[in-house]
Formats: C-alpha cells, sequence, structure tokens
C-alpha cells in the first residue's frame, strides 16, 4: 500500500514539474499565458523569474514556490482563437 502511494504521489508531481516546464516554454515563446482569468498573467521578468502578476496593480507572486516544485497558478490557461486553453 505504501508503495502505491509514493508511487502516484512521485507521477502526480512528475505531472507537476511537466506543467510547470510548458508554461515556462509557453511564456518564453512570447504566448500570453494567465491565471484563473486575464486580470492573472504568468511572465518572465528581466532577471528571468516567473511570475504571477495581477495586472491592476502589479502585486506579483511567483509562478512556483521557492523549491520550483509546486505551482501556484491555480487554473493557468493561454488563448487560441478567442477560446481559452488550459493547462
Amino acid at each position: 500500500m505504501a508503495l502505491y502511494l509514493l508511487s502516484e504521489l512521485l507521477k502526480t508531481e512528475e505531472q507537476n514539474m511537466n506543467r510547470i516546464a510548458k508554461i515556462k516554454s509557453l511564456i518564453d515563446n512570447g504566448v500570453p499565458v494567465f491565471d484563473q482569468n486575464q486580470g492573472y498573467e504568468c511572465k518572465k521578468d528581466r532577471l528571468g523569474q516567473y511570475l504571477i502578476v495581477y495586472k491592476p496593480n502589479g502585486y506579483c507572486i511567483g509562478l512556483t514556490d521557492q523549491t520550483g516544485t509546486k505551482l501556484n497558478a491555480t487554473k493557468p490557461f493561454y488563448m487560441n482563437n478567442g477560446e481559452p486553453i488550459y493547462l
């Protein structure tokens, strides 16, 4: 049972890392990525940090936690022909 739980945990962590890599790749290629709505934009700053920026007031938080393994975005997406594509 414990081995199964560990296996599932590792699989979830791997999926999360793939999701983070995909978001960073989209940002690096100039695709606007948002979280929850278009007011929260995921960006890369001049220092190379990936951030979630609240556009109305500029408040920001890191795209991930300090370890880089847990995504702070809850519902990231990008727009394709006016339709949201959730990541």
